[in-house]
């Protein structure tokens, strides 16, 4: 639950707004720090009550956004209230995070970053055994493949071809058979 309502909020500012006295003295009326009347009457201003209602859901900033409200705080010599106004980004400690992050990594830094606790999968074991089977699959298709390849260029050239090589009886097939049991 959000420690200050909008209802306490909107009093705050409006009293800022029509009464005596500046943010401190509004602020140690009311028991704040005139920081936070500041930064209300700032939201109030440049978005309305939208400005002070508390967002239900978290607002994503892209590379592009965050880019470009860092680049406008730095031309404009502007502070982290003004800016987080001008955008309409509630919390400045947010803008001041952006700051911070890309002085020490750069545009990385701006990146998104998974959050959380890595995941617990472990590795995939492979077995050997089906590594060095399938090796040897490959090995025994590239050779039928070349033999294939032969026979086909002696039949395109007309030279006759030996009668080991018609024959269907391919040993190799058979040994890779009794090798699988």
């Amino acid at each position: 639950m959000a420690k200050y309502d909008l209802e306490f909020k909107m009093k705050v500012v409006n009293e800022y707004i029509n009464g005596p006295g500046g943010y401190k003295t509004v602020g140690e009326r009311h028991g704040i720090g005139h920081a936070m009347v500041r930064k209300w009457y700032l939201a109030y201003c440049a978005s309305g009550i939208e400005g002070l209602e508390r967002k239900k859901t978290r607002t994503k900033y892209s590379l592009e956004d965050k880019i470009a409200i860092l680049r406008w705080m730095r031309e404009n010599d502007a502070s982290l209230t003004i800016t987080s106004a001008k955008f309409r980004i509630n919390n400045p400690s947010l803008i001041a995070a952006w700051r911070i992050a890309f002085r020490r990594h750069g545009i990385d830094g701006l990146t998104e970053k998974r959050k959380g606790r890595p995941s617990m999968k472990k590795p995939k074991k492979v077995d050997k055994r089906k590594t060095d089977y399938v090796k040897n699959l490959e090995h025994e298709n590239e050779l039928l493949r070349a033999e294939l390849a032969y026979i086909k260029k002696l039949k395109a050239s007309g030279i006759s071809i030996p009668s080991r090589l018609l024959k269907s009886n391919h040993g190799s097939l058979r040994n890779s058979e009794k090798n699988s049991d």
